[in-house]
């Protein structure tokens, strides 16, 4: 039971900081934007962007989103390994 806690725990942390290292991630799916300035960052969602006239905008909602989606594919990709060392 304390290794489920672990498990839990890892994929939990590891989801949050590869949802949040995203911001640092330019997306380019904007790229037709009216003022070219214009940046936006976060993956797969846009979470975080930047105007050089209004400055940095931050949507949590997506972001939430974002860390939800990264922690999935963290969980998935932990138990593949999970049961390839457990076979082996």
């Amino acid at each position: 039971m304390k290794d489920v806690w672990k498990f839990v725990v890892l994929v939990a942390v590891a989801g949050v900081c590869l949802g949040l290292v995203t911001g640092f991630v330019e997306n380019n799916l904007f790229s037709e934007v009216v003022i070219p300035e214009k940046r936006f960052y976060g993956f797969p969602l846009v979470w975080r962007s930047f105007d050089p006239f209004v400055g940095e905008g931050y949507y949590f909602f997506e972001l939430l989103v974002d860390v939800v989606f990264w922690i999935g594919v963290v969980a998935v990709i932990a138990l593949v390994v999970r049961k390839l060392v457990a076979r082996g």
